[in-house]
């Protein structure tokens, strides 16, 4: 703490300095300042000039009536406080990793390696990282480097970043138009924020006026203390910067540990607001991850316990774990799953994230042959009038219209036969079952939990004509007869062996 106090007393000297250093001139009066549209949170907007500003407030003079306004930053709209307050220095630059070509190398005990090849020697390959400079024989090396994108980070030190980012300023610094020289300085040390070198940002910021003494000092001071203080901590900067590191790569127990880790390591820190954004963007890498990875996941299981449960030997054991166990064996499957992004996931805040789930694509299941095993009612359920597939161009003949008055006397006597004998010569759903391959009963599993279990969106039914009868649910039988007798012979219909009288295929649509 004593540093930081230290260092903010040579900041200060360094901006009397410079204040001393700059021509004696009053600041801008606000009829210099252009007029702008500030944009406010409730969707209103103000057109004036800004007068001044604080880390806690905007000071603005409205245009039309000529008023003094102290608005507090909240008061703004989002977009608009942070384009000011990253104008004025209250916040840092944002800056995305940047990324770099590399080359990534398999080694024969299956790890790999990532890094930029700088050389080959004899039977060697030259690999070099931010860890270090790697010799490695040919024979450790499986295959060929594949070409990658990779944070610069994990290539090259900070300090070989800053040297090779510096000679692209060296033309501006060495210019005459003192400006462009400060702007230049300017820039160089919101990238060295970027990357977290705040005593390198410090100097740059410093030279800004010291290249340019008419830079307004207002603008650099929140940066200037910022940087100061960070520079101070820097090993606790490096600390934080570990933990963005590790969400970056999706580890988020270990990163949730550091910060947790973090008060512990340093008591009076005084990088608390640094630490609680780190957090909050630690927390929300992990819960995106969560959501993005949780349907994928369950899809996943309900596949692995569709071909377990297919397995089962009777299609009663199949009913029951469909009603009562799968979707439970789908959730503890999906939370143990889960654990390498939160060890801590309980089943209840799995089932949560699965339920709020926003798109993704649209997956199809079909019953196939076991389409009758729904019972007609279900399994021709959101058929149109007309029945299923497209209807046939022009009028029914005469013929098509007789052979659908033959099916439908035919299905209605064989209704009553069932309900006056009570008996059925259809096989059994058990025996039917008995004899369905495995990878069709996997299939219908997995159709009728997608549609019945309450756990997937669904879409509209889709349906398909039985191929054996072509979606009449019948077969018709027709007796050639007696040619010798002058019988001209007669028909009659059976119910489709196939499709036992459904006439259809039942698929689901859903995610």
């Amino acid at each position: 703490m004593k540093t930081i106090l230290k260092n903010c007393t040579l900041t200060l000297a360094f901006l009397a300095l410079a204040f001393s250093l700059a021509p004696a001139r009053a600041q801008e009066s606000s009829e210099n300042t252009p007029v702008m549209m500030l944009e406010l949170r409730d969707g209103g907007v103000l057109f004036g000039r800004i007068e001044g500003h604080s880390p806690d407030e905007l000071h603005f003079q409205r245009l039309e009536t000529g008023g003094h306004l102290s608005l507090p930053w909240g008061i703004l709209d989002p977009v608009r406080e942070r384009e000011l307050k990253l104008g004025f220095g209250y916040i840092e630059t944002d800056f995305e990793e940047e990324m770099i070509s590399a080359d990534k190398l398999t080694l024969a005990d299956g790890t790999e390696l990532i890094g930029v090849i700088v050389g080959r020697g004899d039977g060697t390959v030259l690999v070099k990282n931010a860890q270090a400079l790697w010799n490695l024989p040919v024979e450790r090396i499986v295959g060929q480097a594949v070409f990658v994108q990779a944070p610069a980070s994990e290539i090259y030190t900070r300090e070989e970043r800053y040297q090779m980012k510096l000679k692209s300023f060296a033309d501006s610094f060495a210019s005459t138009d003192a400006r462009v020289a400060a702007q230049a300085h300017l820039g160089l040390a919101g990238w060295c924020e970027g990357i977290r070198d705040y005593g390198r940002a410090l100097e740059h910021y410093q030279a800004v006026v010291l290249a340019d003494p008419s830079w307004p000092l207002d603008e650099l001071q929140p940066a200037l203390e910022r940087s100061t203080i960070k520079s101070a901590a820097q090993a606790q900067v490096d600390y934080l910067g570990e933990v963005e590191r590790l969400t970056r790569r999706g580890n988020f127990d270990k990163a949730l540990q550091m910060l947790a880790n973090f008060a512990g390591t340093y008591p009076k820190s005084p990088l608390m607001d640094d630490w609680n954004v780190q957090r909050e963007r630690t927390e929300r890498a992990q819960l995106k991850a969560l959501r993005s990875d949780v349907a994928t996941r369950w899809h996943a299981a309900a596949a692995r316990e569709a071909r377990i449960a297919a397995r089962m030997e009777t299609y009663a054991e199949v009913l029951g774990f469909l009603d009562e166990g799968m979707s439970e064996a789908i959730l503890k499957s999906v939370t143990d799953d889960l654990g390498d992004i939160d060890a801590d996931i309980q089943p209840e805040e799995v089932r949560v994230l699965f339920d709020e789930r926003e798109g993704g694509r649209w997956r199809k299941g079909s019953y196939g042959n076991g389409t009758w095993l729904l019972g007609e009612k279900k399994a021709r359920a959101g058929i149109e009038a007309g029945g299923a597939g497209e209807a046939p161009a022009g009028e029914q003949d005469t013929a098509r219209k007789s052979l659908e008055d033959k099916i439908k006397r035919y299905i209605e006597n064989q209704e009553s036969v069932r309900s006056a004998s009570g008996a059925s010569d259809e096989e059994s759903p058990e025996d039917f079952w008995a004899t369905f391959p495995l990878n069709f009963r996997s299939n219908w599993i997995l159709a009728y939990y997608a549609e019945f279990s309450g756990d997937m969106q669904l879409r509209r039914e889709l349906f398909s004509n039985c191929r054996e009868c072509g979606g009449k649910g019948v077969r018709e039988i027709v007796n050639l007869g007696s040619a010798r007798e002058g019988d001209s012979g007669s028909t009659r219909l059976i119910a489709c062996p196939v499709c036992h009288g459904i006439g259809v295929v039942r698929r689901v649509s859903y995610r």
